[in-house]
């Protein structure tokens, strides 16, 4: 049986390093209990010495060039709205019901991008009740983009690398439209990053301003049972 709120998305990728199958098993159980099929795709692991942006750490340009494999990937495709996630993505227990009330919403706004979950600094105005727009956001662990934001987005990570900044994950663009699900489905569970070379714990971040983290907790069996 599939789950009707997240057939919204035509196609789900997860990007996953060869060397870590702790994270796949993990989140493969978290979407096989949501009924949500995917296709892995394989993060690309960056040589020690960045020649092509040697200012830019090995563990960003490799994490920044494998949103930048599925993007092609879904652009060659043709996918009209797909859901890319990092292997680290744990979801809400209700992330599917949440995911339901935003879709008449989300159905009638061309938008680029569609955060499930990210790190909010500065919130645009609302569309409605569990929906609002993004001027300034972060994370790209749980992510949509449509069909004509998959251009724009990649545009934006290659200007970040041009510049050099070890940022790439901002998606800024003068055309693009970026929302999010109010409240949040989706954050990154603790764990130890490649990207870092460190434990990285960025729970606080996503409940910094806008969003409440008892309220996410109260509904999520696995942060309750890991006692994150």
């Amino acid at each position: 049986m599939a789950n009707e709120a997240f057939d919204y998305f035509d196609k789900v990728y997860v990007i996953n390093l060869d060397s870590d199958q702790g994270r796949l098993e993990r989140v493969s159980e978290r979407l096989a209990r949501m009924r949500v099929s995917f296709e892995r795709n394989p993060a690309i692991v960056p040589p020690a010495m960045n020649i092509r942006c040697p200012d830019v750490l090995p563990g960003h340009f490799g994490c920044a060039m494998s949103h930048m494999q599925v993007l092609d990937l879904a652009r060659r495709r043709c996918n009209e709205r797909c859901l890319i996630l990092e292997d680290d993505v744990l979801f809400r227990d209700d992330a599917e019901a949440l995911l339901a009330r935003a879709l008449p919403c989300l159905k009638g706004v061309a938008w680029d991008v569609l955060y499930l979950g990210l790190h909010l600094v500065e919130k645009g105005p609302d569309l409605g009740p569990f929906v609002g727009s993004v001027k300034e956001g972060y994370h790209t662990h749980s992510y949509a983009v449509s069909r004509d934001g998959i251009a724009k987005v990649a545009a934006s990570i290659t200007e970040s690398l041009r510049r050099l900044d070890n940022v790439f994950d901002k998606f800024e663009h003068a055309e693009m439209l970026k929302l999010y699900i109010n409240p949040i489905l989706t954050i990154q569970e603790p764990n130890f990053s490649a990207t870092y070379g460190r434990e990285i714990n960025r729970i606080g971040q996503y409940f910094e301003r806008f969003f409440d983290v008892n309220d996410f907790r109260a509904h999520s069996t696995e942060m309750q049972i890991r006692g994150f």
